[in-house]
């Protein structure tokens, strides 16, 4: 649809042109209306439309000024003038403005202006698609273009092109000006990738990629003596000439850069600022010391600039022999409150000594190797979770979401016991309760003694078989009552009671009400 507003200080043509035929036939959605150019041009800033038909003499703002001011506003509006002046001045200042067509009142018709409609529709759908051809193959260009500096730096970076004078001849195939000496290189990475990825409305990192680069180009706008380029996964370097340009001035190019990949993209960045060097077969290294740089921002979080590595080294030390047994004894417990506890105590201990950021990654991942060999006893699958990224918050905030879903996990019923043989009678309750169930037929289904079985369950499950099932259908009644319209004495047979009057007695004693009382009003 092409959105259109039409303005026209007579009245009665204004109704008169929005009525003579069914715009959205033709496609044109009218999107305003207004009986002078002044409010018309308010239109325009409100709703954007593709055309202007206007009338050209009108109060406050005559036609030719509102086109004028309109294009000033979008520089791609269209306009078709219909006005009762055969004026040549006029005709000569809409030909000026490039107004794509000029109809006289007396000569309108239904059919004329269907006919002018028709025209400037295939006219403007042409210039669309021309102008998205366009769109497109820039796009592909300034793609290809990353993907080329991304391969050139990726082949410095591994050694692959070593000496000076390869990498300046390869550089000059690519059209690309390297600085001759006095380099700086600033490495911008996206941190927590992988949370990232997996939170943000773009999920691929091909299109994250691309997007961000876009805003580092529009961020640096040009500058000359300066390269962008994309080198690993989510991280990305700024290449330039350090007598050019000041450090002042490219600190506050990369606040800015830092400030709009956060507004437009919400992309957590933070920056590392190599020292000066000299010779472009250095680049790899300096790459790989800014990767340094980054366990230097570990435990003061995103969003940061990194320019030179504290005076203080962080100690390195295998954390894991202090804390390990520590903390599995606790998990062997099963105490929510009392492992939360403790890890919150450790993550404060590590926080205030600022351990090497690699060793308390080493930490974390074998406390995790931990607690998934801990829940394989009870068949568990620890909830999908990555211990990868950048800063200590993001690690701790994955870890304690860790130990929230293992003690979910091992809160259901069929997660109490580790032993496969009661495992194996909970299965067969959730899928048979409306059968009849007893101690007795659930031993034999297993092989086992009758009152070993009623033993080795109430040890494993903290209750009774008797009070295990009758709860158990207790909850689905109640899930039943709440969320369906059955009846209640079909919801009776459904969980397995002999009969309702039998039902309600027992569901008033686990509950403290009546079947009918918990039933919501649907």
């Amino acid at each position: 649809m092409i959105r259109t507003i039409i303005v026209e200080d007579d009245i009665e043509m204004l109704n008169g042109l929005l009525h003579i035929i069914a715009w959205e036939d033709y496609g044109y959605l009218i999107v305003g209306k207004a009986e002078n150019g002044a409010e018309a041009l308010n239109i325009v800033k409100e709703k954007s439309p593709d055309l202007i038909i206007t009338d050209i003499t009108m109060p406050k703002m005559n036609g030719l000024d509102l086109i004028k001011s309109a294009k000033e506003f979008k520089s791609g509006i269209k306009s078709i003038i219909i006005s009762c002046n055969e004026d040549f001045n006029y005709a000569r200042e809409a030909i000026k403005l490039e107004a794509d067509d000029y109809i006289l009142k007396h000569t309108l018709t239904k059919e004329s202006l269907i006919n002018t409609l028709e025209q400037f529709r295939r006219k403007f759908v042409e210039e669309r698609q021309q102008q998205t051809s366009f769109e497109d193959a820039i796009h592909k260009l300034k793609a290809n273009k990353f993907i080329l500096l991304e391969q050139f730096f990726s082949d410095i970076s591994e050694g692959i092109l070593a000496r000076d004078q390869e990498i300046l001849h390869q550089a000059k195939k690519m059209n690309v000006k390297l600085p001759e000496k006095n380099m700086r290189i600033i490495s911008l990475y996206i941190d927590n990738l992988e949370s990232v990825i997996t939170d943000h409305p773009i999920k691929e990192y091909s299109l994250l990629k691309f997007a961000f680069l876009n805003v580092m180009e529009e961020t640096i706008d040009n500058r000359d003596g300066i390269i962008l380029f994309p080198y690993n996964r989510g991280a990305f370097g700024i290449l330039y000439d350090d007598t050019l340009i000041s450090t002042n001035t490219v600190q506050q190019l990369i606040k800015k850069l830092i400030s709009n990949a956060t507004s437009f993209l919400r992309l957590p960045l933070s920056a590392c600022f190599s020292n000066v060097f000299h010779s472009v077969k250095d680049i790899g290294k300096i790459l790989r010391q800014n990767e340094v740089l980054r366990s230097y921002y570990f435990y003061s979080g995103s969003l940061q600039i990194i320019t030179e590595p504290p005076l203080d080294a962080y100690p390195i030390a295998d954390l894991y022999q202090t804390y390990g047994a520590d903390f599995k004894y606790l998990l062997s417990l099963q105490n929510k409150i009392r492992l939360k506890k403790y890890t919150e105590d450790l993550f404060s201990r590590l926080e205030s000594t600022k351990y090497d950021s690699n060793s308390v990654k080493q930490l974390l991942r074998r406390l995790e190797i931990d607690m998934r060999l801990f829940l394989e006893k009870y068949q568990i699958n620890l909830c999908t979770f990555s211990l990868d990224g950048d800063t200590f918050d993001h690690f701790k905030k994955i870890f304690f979401d860790m130990i929230d879903c293992m003690f979910e996990q091992l809160s259901k019923p069929e997660n109490k016991s580790s032993r496969p043989e009661i495992k194996k009678v909970l299965a067969y309750i959730s899928t048979h309760i409306g059968e009849e169930i007893t101690c007795d037929n659930m031993s034999s289904y297993i092989n086992m003694n009758s009152n070993y079985f009623s033993r080795l369950f109430k040890n494993e499950m903290g209750v009774s078989f008797s009070e295990y099932l009758l709860n158990k259908r207790i909850h689905i009644a109640t899930e039943l009552l709440k969320n369906s319209d059955c009846p209640i004495h079909e919801i009776s047979r459904i969980v397995g009671f002999e009969s309702p009057s039998y039902f309600h007695r027992a569901y008033k004693k686990v509950t403290g009400i009546t079947p009918g009382d918990a039933r919501e009003p649907k």
